[in-house]
């Protein structure tokens, strides 16, 4: 069999750290910009709504596209899905944009997944940059986000700043407002003829300071009321009028590249600039006169990240040791001042600002993060590798697993527990599970060598090392299995000799669907092995019923009981596990021995595995099913229901399929020439109340009364 299995990240074109090739290469960057592309990736009714309702209209301000497309030749670029492309082309924000410069939409649905925002961004970013023409042409790419409000001028201001002095590539920092809040106000703000909404830089500060977002009023570090543990940028309260701030996540405004890399290896926010401006002739605006975005977030944004009281240098170094590389540090060493009046010659809060990140700098790591190969971004291209219908391979598991390393004692105690109880599904006797993983592996053991696998479950990161250790399997989190649709699914057809399904409370609902959908991926011949565990045979005893097909041979049903002493057990070792790397470590290795000893005993004499379910009060038991698909060459199973998009829509409801109707009959009554398509948005819509809204916007947009 292949040793390199092609869902490998280098067969799929995804770096980790490794050198990398680049496309064209320009001397360093003496030349001003020639042209201008504005870049902004963007899908989803929510999102594609805050472009075309508020982010375009501050950009038609007059100090911004209308201003820039007349000292530049200019083309604003949205990259979107296919599906988005018309409630975006018929809206009166786009044609307003496409009076004063160029305009093209291009699609990505190639790269679009569910979650993992940020890898979908960046490999946007990275692909429009790379068709954008070659070094040395002059292209100074600017990189938009949807929900930005940009101040008039900001964008010629920073356009300026590249032809005056040659520079690659422009950073700025930016804050949160919440969403809820502003966006009322600003509606009445956007002039009907023009489309522009616009507000001077001072102007938007003075709006956004009273709707400041909690997640930022929890980065304000003299406030201290409430923080961040992972912040990437810090914020002080100077006066009334003004706060400033230290960036670590600096945003990239523009970049006109001196290199373009064929490849990325993190995120745009980490990796661009090293990568594309490898002189370093970066600026840095710190005033917000200069340039001023702000994010619209909605109020709940990062809410599960904020807590109580102030943070400390210590603690914010420890989260910072983890993700910054040496151009984030090299941000942070510049305060940023955004004020709505005069800003003060000086403040004491200088002072204060200085000694915090002094401070700071003396917990934080010696050695920055690589920019290449970054560890936050090698387990997100995993998981975008998985959204797209790429099994997750071995190579995936290694670059994660090399990128969070632990040293010293942690890792000591680590492996000193490995060796002890073995990983799932490898486990030693003395693990407290043995009965019910050794079931499982000694089925595995029987698979022919040289056989490809495929490994399902909620999180298969928690069989991290056990995967790492086996090239030939591939693997899925069962809810991507169950929503993958024909163009990533038909490909794994027949592609796999056997698969290990481990069936969750979580997962428990949807057997049926996920036996349906991986039995098909089986070769003639191919093992399906699914384990249900304990938790959800309780709660759905029928689900050993979802998980039989008719297509699929039943071999062996053996049911794995759980002692009560040993689930006891079990309790007491999750707490001692728990205390293992704390100061505490000795006395829970110690007090582990004999309790591990003591279950391990009574599951070689209780929890043997058995052909029947354990009767009795109280009992419990999991359940592994081996099936295997018949060799017969005429054999055929039947492929899943719902690979279809159009199938796979939500049902409206009732309400707002009637608010779709009514809006049909008063376009025809108004004479419209066509029925516009981002009624479509409505048509599937669940959300009444949100239909509503939309109906109403649209009919305001349109004139139609």
């Amino acid at each position: 069999m292949d040793s390199n299995p092609e869902w490998s990240v280098e067969r799929l074109g995804f770096a980790s750290q490794r050198p990398f090739e680049h496309a064209n290469v320009a001397p360093m960057n003496l030349q001003r910009p020639k042209a201008v592309q504005i870049l902004l990736p963007v899908w989803g009714y929510g999102f594609v709504q805050s472009l075309l309702r508020f982010c375009i209209p501050t950009l038609l301000a007059p100090g911004n596209v209308p201003l820039l497309a007349k000292m530049l030749p200019t083309r604003f670029v949205v990259l979107t899905r296919s599906k988005d492309r018309r409630l975006i082309e018929t809206h009166s924000s786009w044609r307003k944009l496409a009076e004063v410069c160029d305009v093209e939409i291009r699609t990505i649905d190639d790269m679009i997944t569910r979650d993992n925002h940020t890898a979908c961004i960046s490999l946007a970013f990275h692909r429009a940059i790379l068709d954008g023409g070659a070094c040395g042409d002059g292209i100074c790419f600017f990189l938009m986000n949807a929900d930005f409000l940009v101040a008039d001028g900001s964008l010629t201001n920073v356009a300026r700043r590249m032809m005056r002095d040659g520079t690659s590539a422009v950073l700025a920092g930016n804050f949160q407002i919440v969403a809820e809040d502003a966006a009322p106000q600003l509606e009445p703000l956007v002039d009907r003829k023009s489309g522009a909404l616009a507000m001077s830089p001072r102007d938007l500060l003075a709006f956004s300071f009273p709707r400041l977002h909690p997640a930022t009023i929890a980065n304000t570090v003299n406030l201290g009321l409430t923080h961040n543990a992972r912040p990437n940028r810090l914020f002080w309260r100077a006066d009334d009028n003004t706060l400033l701030g230290r960036f670590f996540l600096a945003h990239v405004v523009a970049v006109m590249p001196e290199r373009k890399p064929t490849t990325i290896g993190s995120s745009y926010d980490y990796s661009f600039i090293p990568e594309m401006c490898p002189s370093g002739d970066v600026d840095l605006i710190t005033d917000s006169d200069d340039y001023v975005v702000v994010e619209m977030q909605p109020r709940e944004h990062e809410s599960g990240q904020i807590e109580l009281g102030p943070i400390t240098p210590k603690e914010l170094a420890h989260g910072l040791s983890e993700w910054t590389t040496e151009q984030h540090r090299s941000n942070a060493k510049r305060t940023i001042v955004f004020h709505t009046g005069d800003v003060p010659k000086s403040s004491p809060v200088d002072a204060a600002i200085a000694r915090f990140m002094n401070d700071t700098s003396t917990y934080l790591s010696a050695e920055p993060m690589p920019y290449r190969g970054h560890p936050y971004w090698v387990g997100s291209i995993s998981a975008h590798h998985e959204r797209l219908g790429r099994p997750i391979g071995q190579s995936d598991w290694i670059d994660a697993s090399n990128n969070s390393i632990r040293h010293g004692l942690d890792a000591l105690l680590r492996e000193a527990i490995r060796r002890v109880y073995g990983t799932r599904p490898e486990v030693t006797p003395l693990h407290p599970s043995w009965n019910w993983y050794s079931t499982i592996s000694n089925y595995l053991k029987t698979v022919a060598p040289g056989s490809v696998g495929l490994f399902v479950c909620d999180n298969p990161t928690a069989f991290e090392a056990w995967l790492l250790g086996r090239p030939d399997i591939g693997s899925f989190e069962a809810e991507t299995v169950n929503t993958l649709l024909r163009p990533q699914y038909m490909p794994l057809v027949e592609r796999f000799d056997f698969c290990w399904l481990a069936i969750t409370r979580k997962s428990a609902s949807s057997t049926a669907s996920l036996v349906s959908r991986i039995a098909p991926m089986l070769r003639r011949g191919g093992l399906l092995l699914v384990s249900v565990d304990k938790e959800a045979l309780e709660d759905r005893r029928h689900v050993v019923a979802d998980v039989l097909r008719m297509s699929l041979d039943v071999e062996s049903v053996r049911y794995v009981p759980e002692p009560s002493v040993v689930a006891a057990l079990r309790s007491v070792l999750r707490v001692l596990h728990g205390l293992a790397l704390t100061p505490w470590a000795p006395v829970a290795m110690l007090a582990a021995v004999p309790i591990s000893l003591i279950a391990s005993g009574w599951n070689m004499v209780f929890g043997r595995a058995r052909k029947s379910f354990p009767v009795g009060r109280g009992r419990r038991a999991s359940v592994v099913i081996a099936m295997r698909r018949p060799m017969r060459s005429d054999h055929v199973v039947p492929l899943p229901d719902h690979l279809d998009p159009e199938v796979a829509r939500h049902t409206p409801s009732t309400e707002a399929a009637a608010l779709v109707l009514l809006l049909k009959h008063e376009l025809a009554g108004s004479g419209a020439a066509q029925e516009p398509a981002d009624i479509e948005f409505a048509a599937v819509s669940e959300n009444v109340i949100e239909a509503r809204e939309f109906l109403e916007r649209f009919k305001r947009d349109r004139g139609i009364e």
